[in-house]
């Protein structure tokens, strides 16, 4: 028996990460994949004015990445694979099952990121940039997006996991 692999992509801020958490612990044999996990070190990483740019595909481990993917599929489980870039390479596009896009209003968006102190103190031009990022690094995924929402709800919750259950195994 072989994996579902359903990726949640969206903006810096809109949830994948809590969602992706939150099916983890609903959905019986699932784990969670977080792209964040598979960031290559500050050093090889582009940078864009003396700060380390983590909203560049370059910033990924895309080898580690898909061979944890493949690793993963070969169990019957749910994959929730999230992360900004988790469309960008065709790879795991190719072997997802559901692709869920996650999206927010920019005020949104600059109040949560603000209120984030992970990386300390971002000047605006940064947060400018983190947002810009997403719109111009979008253009360039690839692979059809099943589901869509703006501002996830409680309800979402419960309709994503209906989705996921919904998938033959």
């Amino acid at each position: 028996m072989r994996g579902h692999l359903i990726l949640i992509s969206g903006f810096s801020q809109s949830g994948k990460s809590s969602l992706a958490s939150w099916l983890t612990s609903v959905l019986p044999s699932s784990i969670h994949l977080e792209q964040d996990s598979f960031v290559l070190p500050a050093h090889k990483i582009p940078t864009l004015s003396n700060r380390t740019d983590w909203e560049s595909p370059k910033s990924i481990d895309w080898k580690n990445w898909n061979q944890r993917i493949r690793q993963e599929l070969k169990h019957p489980q749910y994959i929730l694979a999230e992360g900004l870039f988790v469309r960008h390479d065709q790879t795991a596009v190719q072997k997802a099952a559901l692709i869920i896009q996650l999206t927010i209003p920019y005020a949104i968006f600059l109040q949560r990121r603000k209120n984030d102190q992970r990386w300390g103190h971002e000047p605006e031009w940064y947060l400018q940039h983190v947002w810009e990022s997403h719109f111009k690094n979008e253009r360039k995924e690839k692979g059809t997006v099943d589901l869509t929402f703006e501002y996830l709800t409680q309800s979402d919750y419960f309709d994503i996991y209906e989705r996921i259950k919904s998938l033959p195994f």
